[in-house]
């Protein structure tokens, strides 16, 4: 019986379950369990020797793949940056991996960045405001505030990662609430004219 290439065996597909449950914040006991099919280290041990290399292969990629197409004149998006990112804090947003370098735990992280994009979806922006945000790391402080304590909770959110959110909403409150639409210089000369 041969077996066809584009057949994936029992051990890829799980690799694959690793990967896709990782990048999409699921929880380690959650991928604990495709990492059983094919590897018996534990997973904090298969992420401390596998995934928390690729990180590091996928910036050198991204600095090559830069390098080129400024050498052919193109510009690639600056959102391929975040990609060692969200490989390494094992999240699916930008939003998300601001949160989880804010200490707030992955899987938490990539709940309150889901129900954010939500709550953004609902609320209509049009294009020039929405081109007009804070830069990603307000914008994950602006998915804290926009969250009440109660919402967290229904998420699954501990109380003592609630308390750390909490203070994080407390020590950028001054920077997130002072931020005002900015507006070009007006010369009121050119009325006059």
């Amino acid at each position: 019986m041969s077996m066809s290439l584009n057949d994936p065996d029992k051990k890829t597909v799980a690799q694959n379950k690793v990967f896709q449950g990782w990048l999409s914040g699921m929880s380690d006991s959650e991928i604990e369990m495709s990492l059983k099919m094919f590897d018996t280290k534990g997973f904090s041990r298969y992420r401390d020797s596998v995934i928390d290399r690729i990180p590091w292969g996928i910036s050198a990629i991204g600095r090559y793949l830069n390098a080129i197409a400024k050498e052919k004149g193109l510009a690639l998006s600056t959102d391929l940056e975040y990609l060692p990112s969200l490989v390494k804090y094992g999240v699916d947003s930008k939003i998300a991996c601001q949160l989880t370098r804010l200490r707030i735990l992955r899987t938490e992280a990539v709940k309150i960045s889901n129900v954010y994009k939500e709550k953004m979806q609902k609320i209509e922006v049009d294009e020039e405001e929405a081109q007009g945000f804070e830069s990603d790391f307000f914008e994950s402080i602006k998915s804290l505030n926009m969250l009440t304590d109660e919402e967290l909770r229904n998420l699954g959110v501990g109380e003592e990662m609630i308390k750390r959110i909490v203070d994080i909403r407390e020590r950028y409150k001054k920077e997130t609430s002072n931020l005002e639409p900015e507006f070009p210089p007006f010369d009121y000369a050119e009325i006059l004219e």
